[in-house]
């Protein structure tokens, strides 16, 4: 080791802990916050705070590798998981609809879905809201949507009928935003149960169902 990496290492080591933390929330790239994880164990909790605040599953591939690399332990990983992503590569009205967000799919990662205790903000992308779908994701995240406050359906096809059971089972939601495509005809019924709440409905297909 360099007289000066060895400098740089001793000085790092003497800082409070306070200052290391303040020092990693200012750096934004991933690549250096992977970098800093691997530092020590110092560096290590604050800066996997800020590589896993946010995830994306866009395809089976990386949830495959989000359950093959992660334990489904509340106080793990999963726990520093506060806005998920759920996104297909592309809206389908083939009948039936390809996609990889499927029965079998979604039961092999329920305890990984159930360990983001801390999770906040839920985004759904380019998904057909059949209530079958919606079912599977209400049982494969259990309790982890009691305290999700946030939710945004982007680029959608949803019924009304099937958005209300949707959103009926997010007790703490403040913050709702729908895209929808191909969107039916009115909303009535989603107002009622849940004033209060800042949503818009923006239709980005002029057909409807």
């Amino acid at each position: 080791m360099s007289r000066a990496r060895w400098a740089a290492t001793t000085i790092m080591s003497g800082l409070p802990q306070e200052f290391i933390d303040r020092i990693i929330d200012h750096i934004r790239d991933r690549k250096s916050l992977k970098a800093c994880s691997l530092v020590s164990s110092r560096w290590s909790p604050r800066s996997q705070k800020h590589l896993f605040v946010r995830i994306e599953f866009a395809s089976i591939r990386y949830l495959q590798r989000w359950c093959a690399c992660i334990r489904p332990r509340p106080s793990g990983i999963s726990s520093l998981v506060e806005r998920l992503t759920l996104s297909e590569d592309q809206l389908s009205f083939a009948l039936p609809s390809p996609s990889w967000l499927h029965s079998s799919i979604l039961t092999n990662a329920t305890p990984h879905f159930q360990s983001f205790s801390a999770l906040r903000a839920l985004e759904i992308r380019r998904w057909r809201m059949t209530t079958h779908r919606i079912s599977l994701v209400i049982h494969s995240f259990g309790s982890s949507l009691e305290n999700v406050t946030r939710l945004t359906l982007k680029d959608v096809t949803v019924r009304p009928s099937t958005l209300t059971m949707f959103i009926s089972h997010f007790s703490c939601l403040g913050d709702l935003s729908i895209s929808v495509i191909n969107p039916p005809r009115t909303l009535e019924g989603t107002g009622d149960s849940h004033r209060g709440l800042r949503g818009e409905i923006v239709p980005t297909h002029p057909r409807v169902l």
